[in-house]
């Protein structure tokens, strides 16, 4: 991380690298497939795709020496789940909903429910939820929930001592990624950028 802003901030003190406007595609990255357009007149458009994660950005660039800033339009919403209905349900079993804004329900959230045993019940909920039976005496003292195949990390719920939960999630900005003056560094046919600590490098096309 210390080497790449030295090497940035060296960068950014030489001279401005001929023909940074283009379209560069990254090389050399197994299972992933990302490009990054640098437009005339200061914009750019970039995506990633990895899996089933697609994201996308697109805003304005400016450069400085050898090193282009990248700034997404405006700032992200990011998504969020919001507790809609706690109730007690039947005892013995813990069950959880998650509801889009249309109040349907969504499969493949990551649920981690934590009962007080050490080790937490983990599962993805299924378009009718997350339903599980509970050991005698056991109930839900911790809740986390994710979205991990799209990049949304597991995040704690406070929990109320009911075992039938429901949240409505709404994905907002989902698949947008926002950059604030993201470095890129230009090299010669290539551009370097840091992303989530991965070191990934952009060859420029002929276009």
């Amino acid at each position: 991380m210390i080497g790449t802003l030295i090497a940035l901030a060296v960068a950014a003190a030489q001279p401005a690298a001929p023909g940074v406007v283009g379209t560069y595609e990254l090389q050399g990255q197994r299972e992933v497939g990302s490009g990054l357009k640098l437009m005339p007149g200061g914009r750019f458009e970039w995506f990633l795709s990895y899996g089933a994660l697609d994201e996308h950005a697109t805003g304005s660039w400016r450069q400085s020496g050898r090193t282009v800033f990248l700034t997404s339009d405006q700032p992200i919403v990011a998504p969020a789940f919001t507790l809609v209905r706690s109730v007690a349900g039947p005892a013995g079993t813990l069950e959880i909903k998650v509801v889009g804004a249309n109040g349907s329900g969504i499969a493949l959230i990551d649920v981690e429910a934590d009962i007080g045993t050490g080790e937490p019940l983990t599962g993805v909920t299924q378009d009718y939820g997350f339903r599980t039976d509970l050991p005698p005496g056991k109930k839900l003292v911790g809740l986390k929930m994710g979205l991990e195949m799209y990049g949304i990390p597991m995040q704690a719920f406070p929990v109320d001592g009911h075992n039938d939960l429901t949240y409505r999630f709404d994905a907002n900005d989902l698949g947008k990624h926002d950059f604030r003056g993201e470095p890129v560094l230009i090299e010669p046919g290539a551009a370097v950028m840091n992303f989530h600590g991965e070191a990934m490098r952009y060859v420029k096309g002929s276009r």
